[in-house]
């Protein structure tokens, strides 16, 4: 069983289809997770990977880490959308991040402002900061050996950064670590249905934290990293987890007919993509 990531998820934002249990416990960061749910368990193996595969004949170069606070970093201060680069090098400008932030972008910087409200630590933390890659001149056509990544958009967690400390919060209003969902926050242009499976995703695993002077605080990890007390709150994978993440890496690649010769600077999958007779 593999491990699903916030691209491969983000898909049926468009589609509409019942979420995964791949997808409630999937990896990804605090920034990520409103469009990353939504997805039908059949279709894991059809959108494969989240890699810069073979299938785009040019990739930009890993976009610059996102992330919630600009206390050492304007950009951080910016939206999700304008922290990544415009033009051709970057990914503000490619069709599958223009269509999620004219559909869902007051949703999307909603929560962002709510996770930014809530998180004191300044420096990246708690393994939520990502980055991302978009293909250009890409196509949906496969070799019995080749593996797609049919988005054509690519993300991992920020390279070069430690992020295994756990990040510091604030408590809820009710004083406990259960930060999300938090139904207080509006989610314009979102059905009801959706919000309800939004809200059903565990993307923050926090646990509580008591300082040595009384102060009560919330240290938190990115799904499915969790925080060890002992380690001191440091974010950990689970071993079953680890496990999924080794078995993501071999993913198999599955071609529609009616795609098997599409290609576009920039595209996502029509819907005849996946449900082609």
């Amino acid at each position: 069983m593999k491990t699903v990531t916030f691209v491969q998820c983000i898909w049926p934002l468009i589609l509409p289809l019942s979420i995964s249990s791949e997808c409630r416990a999937l990896s990804f960061g605090p920034l990520n997770f409103l469009i990353a749910t939504f997805l039908d368990a059949q279709l894991v193996t059809i959108l494969g990977n989240a890699n810069r595969a073979e299938n785009c004949a040019e990739w930009t170069d890993w976009g610059p880490c996102i992330w919630l606070r600009g206390d050492n970093n304007a950009r951080w201060g910016r939206s999700f959308f304008d922290q990544l680069l415009p033009g051709r090098t970057g990914c503000r400008s490619h069709m599958f991040f223009k269509l999620l932030r004219e559909r869902w972008g007051q949703a999307f910087e909603n929560v962002v402002d709510y996770l930014r409200e809530m998180t004191l630590s300044s420096a990246q933390c708690g393994q939520c900061s990502y980055q991302q890659s978009c293909g250009r001149r890409c196509h949906r056509r496969v070799s019995a050996n080749s593996v797609v990544n049919p988005l054509f958009v690519a993300e991992r967690r920020c390279e070069g950064v430690d992020q295994s400390v756990s990040c510091v919060s604030r408590p809820t209003a009710a004083g406990d670590c259960k930060l999300w969902p938090n139904r207080a926050i509006a989610l314009p242009n979102v059905s009801d249905w959706m919000v309800a499976m939004i809200h059903s995703v565990q993307f923050l695993n926090c646990v509580p934290q008591t300082t040595a002077n009384g102060v009560r605080l919330c240290r938190c990890c990115c799904a499915p990293f969790i925080a060890r007390p002992e380690a001191p709150f440091h974010c950990e994978m689970p071993k079953e987890e680890a496990a999924k993440d080794d078995d993501a890496k071999h993913s198999i690649p599955i071609a529609s007919p009616t795609e098997a010769n599409a290609s576009s600077d920039y595209a996502i999958p029509s819907q005849n993509a996946f449900f082609a007779p």
